[in-house]
């Protein structure tokens, strides 16, 4: 329509040098064809454009296109610019909008500034924006949205959870799905992020995050299965995971489970990694013990239960000698 407007005969391949030049931008298009239109060599524009002597031009020109979208369009796009890249439900989750609303506002802006990014599940679109324009469009947050600092909070919140989540290293792709998850868990779709783990571990095979993210929502699933969630777990820690987290959700599923045995082990792994913490996980490895010795006395076997409750009972000892000797100090 540009071309034809300017009477303009482009060259072959024309159409995806301007995409790549300009995002896909309508108005950053129509500069680069004005400056062809004036007689500049077509590559020559777009190198011209995308050099550092456009950078005002091009700000202007970005500028403009913000100047006309709706408060709601403005608002998701400030969201997407603190993002960087992100899916829909983590869009929803800090630009308090009505899905018409928010979808319309996709709409608007998906002409202007957004590219799609690659999903993660068919279900559920992910969206991104340049850098130039994001860096503009976070210079001018106070504008756009009247409470920016609550987006931008709500932004690095999200992001804080899913690191506390995808600790396991620096793998991007990891942190996108696991940061995907947690927004449609919280927005009630448990399904979703589960498909959306599961989706992940296709391409990250075995990945010890990604089972601790499968297992964490798991446990919310009605009815659980507890058998699933241990098995990721023991393989989460098989490939090498030593977080917190995954240790705290173990000990959940073996107590859920009532296997003795299991918070043994949960605990004395925990306390292989984490001594420091021995008053919290010689309780529990107490726990297993006394939970040993009850099923052995059910089943008749006295003697043995008592030896059980004896290990328990020395383990609380060692707590307890633990405590006294740190208020000592």
């Amino acid at each position: 329509m540009l071309s034809d407007k300017y009477h303009l005969n482009l060259p072959k391949g024309a159409v995806d040098s301007l995409v790549k030049a300009t995002d896909g931008s309508p108005l950053l298009t129509d500069s680069i064809l004005r400056l062809v239109r004036r007689g500049t060599n077509f590559y020559k524009a777009i190198a011209d454009w995308k050099g550092a002597a456009g950078e005002d031009a091009r700000k202007a020109v970005l500028q403009k296109e913000i100047e006309q979208l709706t408060a709601e369009a403005r608002r998701v796009l400030l969201a997407i610019a603190f993002f960087g890249e992100c899916s829909l439900a983590e869009i929803k989750t800090v630009v308090g909008l009505a899905d018409i609303r928010l979808q319309n506002s996709l709409d608007e802006l998906q002409s202007l500034f957004l590219v799609d990014a690659p999903k993660i599940i068919e279900s559920q679109p992910r969206f991104e924006i340049n850098v130039t324009a994001a860096s503009l469009v976070i210079g001018q947050k106070e504008s756009l949205a009247h409470d920016f600092a609550r987006i931008e909070g709500g932004v690095r919140a999200a992001r804080n959870s899913a690191r506390k989540e995808a600790g396991q290293g620096n793998n991007p792709e990891v942190g996108k799905a696991i940061s995907q998850a947690l927004a449609l868990s919280k927005g009630g779709d448990l399904g979703a992020a589960i498909e959306t783990i599961e989706a992940a571990l296709i391409r990250q095979k075995r990945h010890p995050d990604l089972l601790v993210a499968r297992a964490h929502f798991r446990m919310s699933q009605v009815p659980r299965s507890l058998d699933e969630i241990r098995k990721d777990l023991r393989l989460a820690y098989d490939e090498g995971g030593r977080k917190e987290r995954l240790f705290e959700l173990w000990y959940q599923a073996e107590r859920l489970a009532e296997y003795g045995q299991g918070l043994i082990e949960v605990a004395e792994k925990a306390l292989r990694e984490f001594p420091s913490d021995t008053q919290i996980w010689g309780r529990r490895k107490a726990e297993g013990f006394i939970l040993v010795g009850l099923v052995r006395s059910k089943s008749g076997h006295i003697e043995s239960a008592v030896s059980e409750l004896g290990n328990a009972a020395n383990e609380l000892f060692l707590v307890c000698r633990e405590h006294l000797v740190r208020n000592s100090q």
